[in-house]
């Protein structure tokens, strides 16, 4: 359990590792199994076990992951 806002961990995280993906989901980069395209230049990340989820990417958001992941 954390107590800090998710604003306030993101300025704490490591930008090389750490995105924040949307309102309220930070990932790692080593927890991205992979990413495809979605409807209206979204994204979505499918996660690796045991967090194994999709998490999806809004499109103003899109480009700057991709900047991030492509480092």
């Amino acid at each position: 359990m954390i107590d800090l806002t998710i604003e306030r961990l993101e300025e704490e995280l490591d930008p090389d590792s750490f995105f924040r993906t949307n309102r309220s989901t930070v990932i790692h980069i080593n927890a991205i199994r992979k990413f495809e395209s979605h409807f209206g230049g979204k994204l979505v990340l499918r996660l690796i076990q045991p967090f194994d989820r999709a998490i999806t990417i809004s499109r103003l958001k899109a480009t700057e992951f991709k900047k991030w992941i492509g480092r």
